[in-house]
C-alpha cells in the first residue's frame, strides 16, 4: 500500500512541477493558450522519459566501449579520459535541456534557436554543477559541527540557481528566434493595436480567401514584420472575441472563425484596440460635460457608421480585384467543427 501511495505521490509531484515549468515557459513565449489534455499528456511522458532513456543509453554505451579491448586503451589515454569526463555529462545535461526547451512550450520552437540557447544554459549549469562540488568537498570539515544543516542550504541554493540557469537558456532561445522583429517592437504603441490587428484579420483571411488554408503565427510575424510577442496579444483578444481561432495545437495556426462577410472591420478595430469614443457610465454633471458628450456620440455615430459597413470579405475584394488567385464566394465560409 505504501509503495502505491508513494508511486502515486510521485507521478502527481512529477506532473505538477512539469506544469509549472511548461507555464513558465508559456509566458517566456507570449503563449495563453491551454495545452489539451492528450497534448500535454504525451509532451509530459516524452519529458520524463526520453530524457532518462537517452542519458539511460549514453551511459551504457559509454560502459561497453570501455570493457572493448581496442577502445578501452584508447580511452585510458589521459587527453581522452579527460575530455570524456567533462564532455560526457556536458552532452547528457545539453541533451535534457534541449528536448525541454523543444518540447513544453506550447508553441513551434525551432532547431537552432534551441540548440543555442541549451549550450549556454548547459554551460551555466556546468558551472553551478562545479560550485557545488567545490562545496561538497570542503563542507567534509564540518560535517562534525553541523551535520546535514550545512548542506542544505546550499543545495536549496543550487537548485534555485540551476532553475534561473533553464529559464535563462529559455529566453535567449526566444529572443534568438525572434530577435529581429523584436528589436522593431518600439515602433509599436497600443494606439496603433487597431490597425495592426485589422492587418492581422486581413492576412488571415487572406490565407484563406486563396485557399491555402490556415496561416501560423510565426508566417504572420514574418510576413507583416510584427514583433511576435504584440502579435500574439493580437491573436489573442481576437481569438477570445470569436473573430479568429487555433486549429492545430501547438504550431498556433489561425483560420476565420466565422464567414468574412460577417466580419466587419469594426468588430475587429473593437476587439484589439476598444471603442475610443466609448463613454463612461456617468451622467454629465454640467453643460461642458453634456457638450463633450454629445461630441464623443457625434464620433461614435459616424466612425461606427463607416467601419460597421465594411466587412473583411469587402477588403478582401480589393485582392479579387488585382488578381490574385481566390476561392469561389459560395467557399468563403471557414469549416465548421
Amino acid at each position: 500500500t505504501l509503495s502505491i501511495f508513494g508511486g502515486l505521490f510521485l507521478i502527481v509531484t512529477c506532473v505538477s512541477l512539469l506544469n509549472t515549468i511548461e507555464g513558465t515557459f508559456n509566458h517566456i513565449w507570449g503563449v495563453t493558450e491551454r495545452r489539451p489534455f492528450v497534448s500535454k499528456f504525451t509532451s509530459f511522458w516524452s519529458v520524463i522519459t526520453l530524457s532518462p532513456i537517452l542519458i539511460a543509453v549514453a551511459l551504457l554505451l559509454s560502459l561497453r566501449l570501455t570493457k572493448a579491448p581496442l577502445v578501452g586503451s584508447i580511452l585510458k589515454m589521459a587527453v581522452v579520459k579527460g575530455s570524456l569526463h567533462y564532455l560526457l555529462p556536458f552532452f547528457l545535461t545539453f541533451l535534457a535541456i534541449f528536448i525541454i526547451y523543444r518540447i513544453l512550450p506550447y508553441t513551434k520552437v525551432r532547431t537552432r534557436p534551441a540548440i543555442i540557447g541549451s549550450v549556454i544554459a548547459t554551460s551555466l549549469f556546468q558551472v553551478a554543477r562545479w560550485g557545488f562540488g567545490v562545496y561538497i568537498a570542503e563542507f567534509a570539515r564540518f560535517d562534525k559541527i553541523y551535520g546535514m544543516l550545512g548542506i542544505l542550504p546550499i543545495f536549496f541554493i543550487w537548485v534555485y540557481i540551476c532553475w534561473l540557469v533553464i529559464l535563462f537558456g529559455g529566453e535567449v532561445t526566444y529572443t534568438l528566434q525572434h530577435i529581429r522583429l523584436e528589436t522593431k517592437g518600439k515602433e509599436f504603441t497600443e494606439g496603433h493595436y487597431g490597425y495592426h490587428g485589422l492587418r492581422v484579420m486581413v492576412a488571415i483571411g487572406h490565407s484563406f480567401y486563396r485557399g491555402d488554408g490556415a496561416i501560423s503565427r510565426d508566417e504572420l510575424s514574418e510576413r507583416l514584420k510584427i514583433p511576435y510577442s504584440l502579435l500574439g496579444g493580437i491573436l489573442n483578444r481576437l481569438r477570445e472575441k470569436g473573430i479568429v481561432r487555433s486549429v492545430d495545437e501547438g504550431k498556433e495556426v489561425y483560420l476565420p472563425a466565422r464567414s468574412l462577410d460577417r466580419i466587419t472591420v469594426q468588430e475587429v478595430v473593437e476587439a484589439v484596440q476598444g471603442d475610443p469614443f466609448r463613454l463612461p457610465p456617468l451622467s454629465p454633471r454640467s453643460q461642458g460635460e453634456k457638450a463633450i458628450q454629445r461630441l464623443f456620440q457625434k464620433a461614435q455615430k459616424g466612425i461606427h457608421g463607416i467601419l460597421k459597413g465594411i466587412t473583411v470579405e469587402t477588403l478582401l475584394g480589393e485582392f479579387k480585384a488585382a488578381g490574385v488567385p481566390a476561392r469561389s464566394s459560395s467557399d468563403s465560409s471557414p469549416p465548421r467543427d
